[in-house]
């Protein structure tokens, strides 16, 4: 069970509580449905502690699981925008995804000007190691480029996890989007 002391903590950036699930999933499509439930909302009156009445919300998310990338691929996943990753970087540059804090609503602003993203990339022809090249750039509405950046990863194995930022102040406020591409160095 979680706990929040009150409505402003409960609506505070700060006192943000996040609930994490693993799992491995067969290639496919899945429909994923959570519910919250408030055991202590409405509880008010004895009626409605007779009726178990509850604050109840749902969400639902369509999930495509993509089949594995053919051999002799460089493949990566999609960009999880995330918060506070630099930190946790390792010398090689990557970083494993449950040691992030997942940002889904990508805002960023005055006290948070620095977006990041973590994805995977998966080469299946070498599992001794290889050098890439991850460019990530920033791109208006308009197609223009605003901001151009190369991280050179030295991965060990087939996969690796890796985390792009870009320091975002100075932008005016609007729409953008964030296209990371990798190529190995050879």
């Amino acid at each position: 069970a979680i706990v929040v002391a009150d409505e402003p903590t409960a609506l505070s950036r700060d006192h943000v509580q996040l609930l994490s699930s693993q799992f491995e999933a067969t290639p496919g499509t899945y429909d994923v449905l959570v519910t919250i439930l408030d055991h202590n909302a409405n509880k008010r009156g004895v009626l409605n502690v007779l009726r178990k009445k509850h604050k109840l919300g749902r969400a639902q998310i369509r999930v495509v699981v993509p089949a594995p990338p053919a051999p002799a691929t460089l493949a990566a996943s999609p960009l999880q925008f995330c918060w506070g990753a630099n930190d946790d970087q390792q010398r090689d540059g990557s970083i494993s995804h449950d040691r992030l804090t997942p940002n889904p609503a990508r805002l960023y602003g005055l006290y948070q000007s620095t977006v990041q993203a973590y994805f995977e990339t998966y080469d299946l022809i070498d599992t001794t190691g290889t050098r890439y090249f991850v460019e990530h750039r920033i791109v208006n509405t308009l197609g223009d480029t605003m901001v151009v950046a190369v991280d050179t990863v030295d991965a060990r194995g087939s996969a690796f996890g890796h985390v792009v930022s870009s320091d975002l102040a100075g932008f005016a406020a609007g729409r953008y989007i964030y296209v990371v591409s990798v190529q190995r160095a050879d």
